[in-house]
């Protein structure tokens, strides 16, 4: 994509001002500056494809959250685990277990 009017892309604006200056770079277009690029360091090629870790963490989180919509989903449709009475029968047992913990 191209910027409005007489815009030039970073590379052909440092291509132009080598030029200017005496000492021109020898790349004509986004190609072969990336070509030479590669050839230099070689780690730079493989930025666009994803990294084996990464793909093990985007697989790991998507279990992760399959699990917590599950979750959700059953306590959304659970009338049980959401009822006021159930909430309160929690709420005295937090607070017994509670007790329980700071008198030991």
């Amino acid at each position: 994509m191209f910027g409005p009017g007489d815009a030039k892309e970073d590379w052909a604006i440092l291509r132009a001002l080598s030029a200017h200056v005496g000492e021109a770079l020898p790349y004509d277009n986004l190609n072969q500056l990336r070509g030479a690029l590669y050839a230099q360091y070689p780690h730079f090629a493989d930025i666009e494809a994803p990294a084996q870790e990464d793909a093990k963490a985007i697989e790991k989180l998507a279990k992760v959250s399959a699990k917590i919509k599950k979750k959700q989903r059953f306590q959304r449709q659970s009338t049980i685990s959401t009822s006021p009475t159930r909430l309160h029968e929690r709420l005295l047992l937090w607070r017994n277990v509670r007790s329980w913990l700071l008198v030991a």
